[in-house]
């Protein structure tokens, strides 16, 4: 379960807390376990239609077409989704 940053914490872990809260629950951040934080962790919580949407929404901005455009591999990817 993820928990909102500890106002002690640097501005990347709260700026990773509200990224996350703008995906809509459909990626959890590993910084925020309870038990074990991991901050290297991303992973996918919900099933194919949500996280088929976000990944034509990250596609759209600035940076995923510049990130797309640079790497074939991933775009061939979110074009089959």
């Amino acid at each position: 379960m993820t928990t909102a940053p500890d106002r002690s914490t640097n501005a990347a872990t709260e700026k990773l807390w509200w990224r996350m809260l703008t995906c809509g629950g459909v990626v959890r951040a590993g910084a925020f376990y309870a038990n074990r934080p991991d901050e290297m962790h991303l992973e996918l919580v919900k099933a194919n239609e949500p996280v088929d949407r976000l990944v034509r929404r990250w596609a759209k901005s600035k940076r995923g077409r510049r990130l797309l455009a640079a790497n074939t591999a991933q775009r061939a990817l979110v074009a089959r989704r």
